[in-house]
């Protein structure tokens, strides 16, 4: 099932996330002056005055934390052949306290706790993520 063709919003400060997944990789803001990550990214560091955000690479593996199942169309341009999709949160191994939401493949039955691996899709003008299970521990 194709993702719903809706790009995201092209804000300055989430540019650097979208530039990732083009590049088939996850980057994510951490401050420069005390390394802690700033999720969901905001135009500017929001605890330490003068410090700036790095956007650094992290690994494509995690662990469902919740998950929901879509069973109406909402986005724009999805239609009942689009749905159920199943969206997930999903804690990143190498980003503790980060949760990153996603869809996981089709097919595939959700559970809290489940291992995955991100994957990444581009549909035309669309890069996006995705997870699927995984068999690494």
């Amino acid at each position: 099932m194709p993702t719903p063709a809706s790009a995201p919003p092209d804000y300055d400060f989430t540019r650097p996330f979208w530039d990732g997944i083009a590049a088939e990789e996850i980057r994510l803001p951490r401050c420069s002056a005390c390394q802690a990550w700033q999720w969901y990214p905001l135009p500017g560091v929001d605890h330490c005055a003068g410090a700036s955000l790095d956007w650094t690479p992290v690994g494509p593996h995690g662990s469902v934390f919740t998950f929901t199942v879509v069973r109406r169309p909402f986005l724009p341009g999805a239609t009942k052949a689009d749905v159920p999709l199943t969206t997930v949160m999903v804690e990143l191994d190498d980003v503790p306290g980060v949760r990153l939401v996603g869809r996981l493949a089709d097919g595939v039955d959700p559970r809290v706790g489940m291992r995955v691996t991100a994957v990444f899709d581009h549909d035309g003008d669309v890069d996006d993520v995705r997870f699927t299970p995984s068999s690494e521990s």
